[in-house]
């Protein structure tokens, strides 16, 4: 089996909403045109063939984002308000991971609280229990990520990507 120089997918959000996936090789990290992602949908069939029909009639619906994977430092909470998920945490979208260490954060934090101490013990306890898990996931996420967009770039003869950007919060 051929592997694919494109890779491309849709979520449905809503009637009027997605978020479409399209992984490319690419020289730089910029904002690609409508006409740009049309072109790189060429060949797909189904719903982004559909959706490749659209691209070039609406532009400025198109949000534009690389790949980012970002850990916030310790603490993620302030007195009694935490934040988990993806406000904590987040990896490159395509290897869907976001939803389950969400919610796997909520279950260990419904589990702390649940306790028989003070809530500010509890929410350090969730983050001693989730920050090296999400700094995992975070490390693997971007490099498979990396690791398949060089490949990508390797196959047309372009230098590594550099696509999949680590933010420092």
């Amino acid at each position: 089996m051929a592997w694919r120089q494109v890779k491309g997918g849709v979520i449905p959000l809503s009637e009027a909403l997605m978020s479409m996936l399209v992984v490319t090789p690419e020289r730089g990290v910029s904002r690609p045109s409508g006409e740009t992602l049309a072109d790189h949908l060429q060949g797909f069939e189904g719903p982004l063939a559909q959706i490749r029909e659209r691209l070039v009639d609406d532009p400025a619906g198109i949000v534009y984002s690389p790949p980012v994977e970002m850990n916030l430092p310790l603490p993620w909470h302030r007195g009694r308000v935490m934040v988990l998920g993806d406000v904590a945490h987040t990896a490159v979208p395509h290897l869907t991971q976001g939803a389950a260490m969400a919610i796997e954060d909520a279950v260990v934090l419904a589990d702390e609280v649940t306790r028989d101490r003070h809530v500010v013990e509890s929410l350090r306890a969730v983050e001693q229990l989730r920050h090296p898990p999400a700094v995992t996931a975070g490390f693997v996420a971007n490099t498979i990520a990396s690791a398949l967009f060089d490949l990508l770039n390797r196959q047309h003869g372009l230098p590594s990507s550099g696509a999949c950007r680590r933010v420092a919060a």
